[in-house]
């Protein structure tokens, strides 16, 4: 596995086996408890087993929400960087989605304080239901199954969370690709879930907040268990 210079920002000790930093642009809401079963059902009607997949991610926990740190299901370790907060994304009846620029790379070595006790580190258990999008030929937004990113794409994810016995899920859009195609993707995949008024699926009013994994897992707030 090849090993490629670290950009100047990106901690020293972390390796990156990839040659550039993968960029996205993405909105993300949280909500604590279940997915209203009407989502759930509307993901599994579109996606195929390809789209679906359960997997243990592992979060360092700490005070930036600027940075993220995780270890993808026992695997490589992955470091994002949020860059601007570019505009907010409106989905009726759920609050102002911030929409952020990331840049992640991948590593295959361990990082400084995974070992240190002083080191909050979360396991998190997914159940990931993706749908993907890319522009088609003739212009317009077409859904097709997970798979290559090397392209511009972009996924709507709804991941139901378990943290030990407690609940969470999020619903997300995330572009990858050139700058200028990724954005359009973004805007049109977003108007896409608009015009299908997620007030129908009961969904959009049950999201609390818009922010991402790293933010979400050190402010969470959870409800006090009911006797």
């Amino acid at each position: 596995m090849s090993v490629h210079p670290v950009p100047a920002e990106w901690p020293d000790d972390f390796l990156p086996v990839d040659a550039e930093p993968f960029a996205t642009t993405e909105v993300r809401w949280f909500a604590v408890g279940e997915a209203p079963p009407p989502l759930i059902e509307r993901f599994c009607d579109a996606v195929d087993a390809a789209g679906v997949e359960a997997r243990r991610d592992t979060y360092r926990v700490g005070d930036s929400f600027a940075v993220g740190l995780k270890r993808r299901n026992g695997g490589l370790y992955e470091l994002k960087l949020r860059g601007a907060r570019t505009m907010e994304a409106e989905l009726h009846g759920a609050p102002p989605g911030r929409v952020e620029e990331w840049r992640k790379l991948r590593s295959s070595n361990p990082v400084a304080g995974r070992d240190d006790d002083s080191v909050e580190w979360l396991d998190v258990d997914k159940l990931i239901r993706r749908q993907s999008y890319w522009i088609s030929t003739g212009g317009g937004v077409a859904s097709v199954d997970y798979g290559d990113a090397t392209a511009p794409g972009c996924n709507a994810e709804l991941t139901s969370l378990l943290l030990g016995t407690r609940r969470a899920w999020t619903f997300a859009l995330e572009a990858w690709g050139p700058g200028n195609p990724r954005r359009r993707l973004f805007r049109e995949v977003l108007a896409g879930f608009n015009r299908e008024r997620p007030a129908l699926f009961g969904f959009a009013p049950a999201l609390e907040l818009s922010m991402g994994y790293p933010e979400f897992l050190a402010t969470v707030t959870w409800p006090e268990p009911t006797n």
